[in-house]
Protein backbone atom coordinates (compact mmCIF):
# COMPACT_ATOMS: atom_id res chain seq x y z
CA UNK A 1 0.00 0.00 0.00
CA UNK A 2 1.18 3.19 -1.20
CA UNK A 3 1.23 6.65 1.11
CA UNK A 4 -1.15 7.95 -1.12
CA UNK A 5 -3.54 4.89 -1.26
CA UNK A 6 -3.25 5.29 2.33
CA UNK A 7 -4.19 8.93 2.57
CA UNK A 8 -7.08 8.12 -0.04
CA UNK A 9 -8.41 5.35 2.19
CA UNK A 10 -8.13 7.97 5.06
CA UNK A 11 -10.04 10.32 3.51
CA UNK A 12 -12.72 8.05 2.32
CA UNK A 13 -12.99 7.03 6.44
CA UNK A 14 -13.66 10.70 7.14
CA UNK A 15 -15.62 11.18 4.61
CA UNK A 16 -17.89 8.23 5.81
CA UNK A 17 -17.70 9.10 9.16
CA UNK A 18 -19.19 12.73 8.91
CA UNK A 19 -22.35 11.14 7.15
CA UNK A 20 -22.42 8.96 10.54
CA UNK A 21 -21.97 11.88 12.64
CA UNK A 22 -24.87 14.08 10.64
CA UNK A 23 -27.33 10.35 10.74
CA UNK A 24 -26.28 10.23 14.43
CA UNK A 25 -27.22 14.44 15.36
CA UNK A 26 -30.49 13.86 13.34
CA UNK A 27 -31.54 10.89 15.67
CA UNK A 28 -30.62 12.50 18.72
CA UNK A 29 -31.53 16.18 18.13
CA UNK A 30 -27.90 17.74 18.37
CA UNK A 31 -28.10 21.51 18.08
CA UNK A 32 -26.29 23.34 15.35
CA UNK A 33 -24.48 24.98 18.38
CA UNK A 34 -23.28 21.70 19.81
CA UNK A 35 -22.32 20.45 16.41
CA UNK A 36 -20.05 23.30 15.71
CA UNK A 37 -18.35 22.91 19.44
CA UNK A 38 -17.87 19.25 18.47
CA UNK A 39 -16.58 20.35 14.25
CA UNK A 40 -14.20 22.53 16.20
CA UNK A 41 -12.58 19.72 18.05
CA UNK A 42 -12.63 17.11 15.65
CA UNK A 43 -11.19 19.79 13.16
CA UNK A 44 -8.30 20.40 15.57
CA UNK A 45 -7.75 16.89 15.99
CA UNK A 46 -8.06 16.35 11.79
CA UNK A 47 -4.79 18.95 11.77
CA UNK A 48 -3.16 16.49 14.14
CA UNK A 49 -3.40 13.80 12.46
CA UNK A 50 -2.43 15.65 8.74
CA UNK A 51 0.61 16.74 10.71
CA UNK A 52 1.44 13.14 11.86
CA UNK A 53 1.51 11.64 8.51
CA UNK A 54 3.02 14.65 6.70
CA UNK A 55 5.92 13.97 9.37
CA UNK A 56 6.07 10.51 8.77
CA UNK A 57 5.80 10.96 4.73
CA UNK A 58 8.85 13.41 4.52
CA UNK A 59 10.87 11.09 7.38
CA UNK A 60 10.30 8.47 5.08
CA UNK A 61 11.00 10.09 1.96
CA UNK A 62 14.54 11.56 3.41
CA UNK A 63 15.48 7.64 4.87
CA UNK A 64 14.56 6.42 1.21
CA UNK A 65 17.02 8.95 -0.50
CA UNK A 66 19.93 8.42 2.23
CA UNK A 67 19.15 4.35 0.81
Amino acid sequence: VTVIEMIMMMIEEVVIAEGIVEIEDHLHHVTVQQREIEDHYQETVLVILVEEILAEFLFLKENWMED
